[in-house]
């Protein structure tokens, strides 16, 4: 059960789950095979590649982001975690920050501005955020 799913009270429901955009695993993945080519070539210990490649998919296997009926909330981190939460009645405003790359692989950064407490920045490259903007703005009519 994930982290996010424990926090949960007993009459929320979830509307709509969020994570990183699966196309960052190859980020993750090229970075691992250099890590393990510079291995080979420098002949240390081969036993380093697995915990650095973990090390560095980490971002991708632990954010986690959710809607539910009554808030908004956003877990980064296995062991050192990062958690923020916003309830729905207290979102502002949104703003979607969006590169080239990601209007044609469809990720971006999402901006919640809420009253009183300012800017939550949800994780960067965020898969599909426009549906995200849609299921928040659904939850607040």
């Amino acid at each position: 059960m994930a982290y996010l799913d424990t926090m949960l009270t007993p009459d929320e429901q979830i509307l709509f789950r969020g994570s990183i955009h699966p196309i960052f695993i190859f980020n993750y993945a090229a970075i691992s095979v250099g890590i393990f080519a510079a291995a080979v070539f420098v002949n240390y210990a081969l036993f380093l590649f697995f915990p650095i490649s973990v090390l560095m998919m980490h971002p991708y296997w632990t954010t986690d982001v959710m809607i539910t009926n009554k808030r908004l909330m956003y877990k980064q981190g296995l062991v050192a975690r990062n958690t923020q939460e916003i309830y729905l009645n207290k979102i502002e405003s949104m703003s979607i920050i969006q590169g080239i790359f990601g209007r044609i692989f469809d990720y971006g950064t999402v901006r919640v501005h809420g009253v009183g407490i300012g800017e939550m920045d949800l994780p960067q490259n965020l898969e599909d955020p426009m549906a995200f903007k849609k299921a928040l703005d659904q939850t607040r009519v």
